[in-house]
């Protein structure tokens, strides 16, 4: 979530199923036994509203059992039958509302290093399947659920090399280097990042900005300030 907020998402889209309990709720017995003070991960459920009011964030969220949720709510969709139909008004009956708590919602805008992305004459980047090696370094992207076919992976590893030489300079934040990127594939086309523009195709498949920013913080060599 810290990535996408940094990189300028405003919906969120958040499916129970693949999310940590502890990430999504704390029930009453567990707050009354642990104190949230004693407790280093806030779970979603308070700041849900907090990413609306503060920072203009949305969020979709599928559930079959966090029924907490009801009362942070402005819309409750019940699938019957695998036929949708508005739950909101029973929903109003039968759950308390949880309000906003009004702490802060901070997004960190990190400025990458230039030093972090130079290469040496033997040191290459490449794509190998779903991972990335950059110079001496491997990417780890398998739990990027975005990514789903190694193009994409391609585009990304030769996103990172451009970026790199063009764009890094110790002033631009992670969001106005891949912002920057975004505009020269718009301008010239996802050619423009490739090492065989003008001779061969590269077989890359552009990524969304978000994937760009995922790979990149998964980067063990990444330095930033």
């Amino acid at each position: 979530i810290a990535e996408a907020l940094e990189m300028g998402a405003d919906l969120l889209l958040l499916d129970e199923d693949t999310c940590a309990t502890n990430f999504m709720i704390r029930d009453q017995a567990m707050r009354r036994l642990v104190p949230d003070a004693a407790e280093p991960i806030i779970p979603f459920i308070d700041r849900v509203r907090d990413l609306y009011a503060q920072a203009g964030v949305s969020t979709v969220l599928v559930t079959g059992g966090a029924g907490e949720y009801f009362g942070a709510a402005d819309r409750v969709i019940m699938m019957h039958n695998y036929l949708p139909a508005d739950a909101t008004a029973r929903v109003r009956e039968i759950a308390q509302p949880v309000p906003a708590t009004g702490r802060p919602v901070k997004v960190t805008a990190r400025v990458p290093l230039p030093r972090a992305f130079l290469l040496g004459e033997e040191d290459r980047v490449r794509a190998r399947g779903m991972d990335i090696r950059y110079g001496r370094t491997d990417i780890g992207l398998s739990a990027v659920e975005q990514l789903v076919d190694p193009c994409q992976t391609a585009a990304v590893a030769e996103i990172m090399r451009y970026a790199g030489q063009k764009y890094v300079d110790g002033n631009r934040t992670l969001k106005e280097v891949v912002d920057a990127v975004g505009n020269d594939l718009e301008r010239y086309g996802l050619d423009v990042v490739s090492r065989f523009r003008g001779r061969h195709p590269g077989e890359l498949a552009r990524p969304r900005p978000l994937e760009i920013a995922a790979a990149v913080n998964r980067w063990p060599g990444l330095l930033v300030r």
